[in-house]
Protein backbone atom coordinates (compact mmCIF):
# COMPACT_ATOMS: atom_id res chain seq x y z
CA UNK A 1 0.00 0.00 0.00
CA UNK A 2 1.62 3.45 -1.21
CA UNK A 3 1.92 6.11 1.03
CA UNK A 4 0.54 9.32 0.16
CA UNK A 5 1.63 11.97 2.59
CA UNK A 6 3.50 14.90 1.55
CA UNK A 7 7.17 14.00 1.57
CA UNK A 8 6.39 10.68 -0.28
CA UNK A 9 4.18 13.25 -3.46
CA UNK A 10 7.02 15.69 -2.99
CA UNK A 11 9.26 12.93 -3.96
CA UNK A 12 6.85 11.42 -7.38
CA UNK A 13 7.08 15.52 -7.89
CA UNK A 14 9.31 16.17 -11.39
CA UNK A 15 12.84 17.81 -10.82
CA UNK A 16 12.05 20.89 -12.40
CA UNK A 17 9.01 20.90 -10.05
CA UNK A 18 11.04 20.26 -7.11
CA UNK A 19 13.21 23.47 -8.05
CA UNK A 20 10.47 25.21 -8.22
CA UNK A 21 8.34 24.59 -5.67
CA UNK A 22 11.93 24.64 -2.76
CA UNK A 23 13.46 28.16 -5.11
CA UNK A 24 9.41 29.90 -4.39
CA UNK A 25 9.08 28.69 -1.14
CA UNK A 26 13.38 29.90 -0.60
CA UNK A 27 11.80 33.40 -2.00
CA UNK A 28 8.70 33.47 0.00
CA UNK A 29 10.47 33.13 2.98
CA UNK A 30 13.42 35.68 2.74
CA UNK A 31 11.40 38.33 2.45
CA UNK A 32 10.83 38.33 6.13
CA UNK A 33 14.43 38.22 6.76
CA UNK A 34 16.74 40.74 6.77
CA UNK A 35 18.42 41.85 3.45
CA UNK A 36 20.61 45.04 4.27
CA UNK A 37 22.22 47.02 6.90
CA UNK A 38 24.66 49.87 6.43
CA UNK A 39 25.76 49.84 10.64
CA UNK A 40 29.43 51.59 11.68
CA UNK A 41 31.34 50.53 14.94
CA UNK A 42 29.11 52.56 17.14
CA UNK A 43 26.02 50.77 15.77
CA UNK A 44 24.32 53.91 13.91
CA UNK A 45 22.70 53.52 10.76
CA UNK A 46 19.83 51.01 9.01
CA UNK A 47 18.82 47.84 8.82
CA UNK A 48 16.22 46.43 6.59
CA UNK A 49 14.24 43.25 6.07
CA UNK A 50 12.63 42.52 2.58
CA UNK A 51 9.63 43.63 3.48
CA UNK A 52 11.11 47.06 5.40
CA UNK A 53 12.71 50.24 4.73
CA UNK A 54 12.21 52.66 0.97
CA UNK A 55 11.73 49.48 -0.99
CA UNK A 56 9.11 47.51 0.78
CA UNK A 57 6.60 47.44 -2.20
CA UNK A 58 9.60 45.53 -4.40
CA UNK A 59 9.71 43.18 -1.63
CA UNK A 60 6.11 42.71 -1.33
CA UNK A 61 6.01 42.55 -4.84
CA UNK A 62 8.61 39.95 -4.67
CA UNK A 63 7.00 37.74 -1.98
CA UNK A 64 3.56 38.21 -4.31
CA UNK A 65 5.42 36.18 -7.11
CA UNK A 66 6.93 34.08 -5.40
CA UNK A 67 3.94 32.97 -3.67
CA UNK A 68 1.73 32.70 -6.42
CA UNK A 69 4.57 29.91 -7.68
CA UNK A 70 4.20 28.27 -4.62
CA UNK A 71 0.40 28.41 -5.02
CA UNK A 72 0.66 26.69 -8.05
CA UNK A 73 3.58 23.73 -6.77
CA UNK A 74 1.42 23.35 -4.10
CA UNK A 75 -2.03 22.88 -6.22
CA UNK A 76 0.57 20.24 -8.10
CA UNK A 77 1.63 18.33 -4.74
CA UNK A 78 -1.77 18.16 -3.48
CA UNK A 79 -3.08 17.05 -7.01
CA UNK A 80 -5.51 19.46 -7.67
CA UNK A 81 -6.55 21.10 -10.57
CA UNK A 82 -4.67 23.65 -11.84
CA UNK A 83 -5.94 27.23 -12.28
CA UNK A 84 -6.11 28.77 -15.85
CA UNK A 85 -2.88 30.64 -16.63
CA UNK A 86 -2.65 33.00 -20.01
CA UNK A 87 0.00 30.81 -20.52
CA UNK A 88 1.98 27.63 -19.88
CA UNK A 89 2.81 27.20 -16.57
CA UNK A 90 6.42 26.25 -17.20
CA UNK A 91 6.70 29.92 -19.10
CA UNK A 92 5.08 31.20 -15.95
CA UNK A 93 7.48 29.71 -13.60
CA UNK A 94 10.63 31.13 -16.14
CA UNK A 95 8.80 34.86 -15.34
CA UNK A 96 8.29 34.46 -12.02
CA UNK A 97 12.10 33.59 -11.30
CA UNK A 98 13.39 36.87 -14.06
CA UNK A 99 10.81 39.06 -12.61
CA UNK A 100 12.45 37.96 -9.28
CA UNK A 101 16.03 38.70 -10.38
CA UNK A 102 15.10 41.84 -11.93
CA UNK A 103 13.58 43.36 -8.73
CA UNK A 104 16.54 42.08 -6.64
CA UNK A 105 18.90 43.28 -8.90
CA UNK A 106 16.91 46.35 -8.85
CA UNK A 107 16.82 46.14 -5.08
CA UNK A 108 20.23 45.51 -4.23
CA UNK A 109 21.75 48.54 -6.96
CA UNK A 110 19.70 51.26 -4.79
CA UNK A 111 21.07 49.97 -1.87
CA UNK A 112 24.03 49.59 -2.48
CA UNK A 113 24.74 52.94 -4.38
CA UNK A 114 26.92 55.40 -3.39
CA UNK A 115 24.35 58.16 -2.34
CA UNK A 116 21.97 55.75 -0.36
CA UNK A 117 22.33 55.13 3.07
CA UNK A 118 24.52 56.34 6.33
CA UNK A 119 27.73 55.41 5.83
CA UNK A 120 29.37 54.49 2.55
CA UNK A 121 31.90 52.04 3.72
CA UNK A 122 30.03 49.68 5.44
CA UNK A 123 27.38 48.29 3.59
CA UNK A 124 26.36 45.08 3.91
CA UNK A 125 24.19 42.27 2.13
CA UNK A 126 22.40 39.89 4.53
CA UNK A 127 21.54 36.67 4.46
CA UNK A 128 18.22 37.05 3.32
CA UNK A 129 18.32 38.89 0.07
CA UNK A 130 21.42 35.92 -0.40
CA UNK A 131 17.93 33.66 0.28
CA UNK A 132 16.18 35.71 -2.23
CA UNK A 133 18.76 35.40 -5.20
CA UNK A 134 19.26 31.51 -4.87
CA UNK A 135 15.69 31.56 -4.71
CA UNK A 136 14.71 33.41 -7.47
CA UNK A 137 17.96 31.26 -8.92
CA UNK A 138 16.24 28.08 -8.63
CA UNK A 139 12.75 28.85 -9.76
CA UNK A 140 14.67 30.54 -13.07
CA UNK A 141 16.63 26.68 -13.24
Amino acid sequence: MPKDNIIDKFGRLPFGMKLVSVGSFITFVSVFLPWYADLDTFNTGDKFIGLGGPLYLLGFLIMAIAGTALILSAFRLLGKKLPQLPLEEAHFHIFVGAMSMFLLIITSSIYFHSKFGVNITMKEMRFGMIMAFAGAALVLL
